[in-house]
This record gives structure tokens, sequence and C-alpha cells, in this order.
């Protein structure tokens, strides 16, 4: 439709700009006594004969009806030029008005962020089988399962063993939750360094770290 208006638009300039021309050149030859009007009874369109062979005349009724040509075709370009004009405003109105998206973001399915879950409390009495686990959930979603890796080590930092578990949690946001997961050592009155120790068995204490695998959120 552009296109097609354009070339209306094109087209009517070049006819306005042709006849135009031709105005002019009567025009200049009407001033050279070339040529000369003349006021007729004659009906109008009637065309008169060369009078003396150098000087052609015309009807006043022909350069009325010229000049409303001329008048017709400017109003015409007009017309044209307006109504291209108001269309190309349109469209780069258009064109710059931003498209809004609203998306809604799908809910974390899987992660891994290493800082998402961290291990607040960690305790194991000698006499326990299992070991009492606090996990900090830092994300803006409810945890639903942890995957992570539990680090034992001895108190002089040298590592002793590590277990990976999969647990089944749900931990809001900003909140902490405890669990309970096997304690290292147990057949061995092995206990956390913080919690009850074997009296017999001082040396039998451990350190641990827990580094997280992934998480699911809901």
């Amino acid at each position: 439709m552009e296109e097609e208006r354009n070339g209306r638009s094109h087209r009517g300039l070049t006819i306005f700009l042709v006849f135009a021309f031709l105005v002019f050149i009567v025009f200049m030859l009407w001033r050279s006594g070339l040529i000369r009007v003349e006021n007729t009874s004659e009906k109008d369109g009637e065309k008169h004969e060369v009078v003396d062979g150098s000087q052609a005349v015309i009807t006043v009724a022909e350069w009325e009806s010229m000049k409303q040509e001329v008048n017709n075709l400017r109003s015409e370009l007009e017309q044209l030029k307006t109504k291209t004009g108001n269309t190309n405003i349109k469209s780069k109105q258009t064109s710059a008005a931003p498209i809004e998206q609203k998306t809604n973001a799908p809910a974390a399915a899987t992660t891994n962020q290493s800082n998402a879950i961290t291990l607040e409390n960690y305790s194991h009495d000698w006499v326990q089988s299992e070991a009492s686990v606090a996990f900090k959930n830092n994300t803006s979603r409810t945890v639903t399962q942890i995957n992570g890796r539990m680090i034992y080590y001895d108190m002089n930092g040298n590592m002793l063993d590590y277990r990976d578990f999969q647990k089944d949690v749900t931990i809001d946001p900003g909140m902490v939750k405890t669990i309970t997961l096997p304690g290292y050592g147990h057949k061995d009155d092995y206990a956390y360094y913080k919690s009850e120790v074997r009296s017999s068995l001082p040396n039998r204490k451990y350190k641990v770290s827990f580094q997280l695998k992934s998480y699911k959120t809901r």
C-alpha cells in the first residue's frame, strides 16, 4: 500500500511539472507576442486559425481552462503529499512503539549455585548413629530437594571420608531446616568435635564441610 501511494505521488508530481512547464512556455510565448489571448463570443474550446502567420491565437476560455487544470493538479498534488506524510508519521510511530511482552518465569527445576544452600549447623554425639544437619535456603524460592556431599576431616584437616546424599526436604526462602544424615564413624565411636565425645576415646572426633551439588525448587 505504501509503495502504491508513493507511486501515485510521483506520477502526480510528474504530471504537474510537465503541465506547469507547458503553461510556462505558453506564458513566455504570450509575453513575447507570439501568441495573444482574445475575448471572443465563440463557443468555449473553439480553435482560432493563425491570423498573420507570426501569432497564434487562443481564446480566453482556453486560457482559463488551462489555469483551472493547473490549480486542480496543484490541489491533487498537495492532497497526495498530505496523505503520504500522514502515512509516514503513523508508520514511524508504529515502528517506534515498544512491544511489551509479559512472560512468566518458569519455576527453577534444578540448579547448582554453590551458595544457594549452606550448612548452618551440625551435631553428632558418639552414641548416636545419625547426625542432625541444618541447611539454610538462601534463594527466593522454596527448596524441595538437596543433592550434596558431606566431607569429613580429622582435627588436623586431613580428609577422612565423604558421603554423597540426596534428600527431599521443604525449606522456605531464607529459612533453616534440620534433617538427619548418617553420622561418620558411628561404629568406631566417632563424634563431631563440638558434640559429646566418648571420654575413653577423646581423639575419635572429626570436622565436616558441605558441598552443594544441585537442588530443586518450586
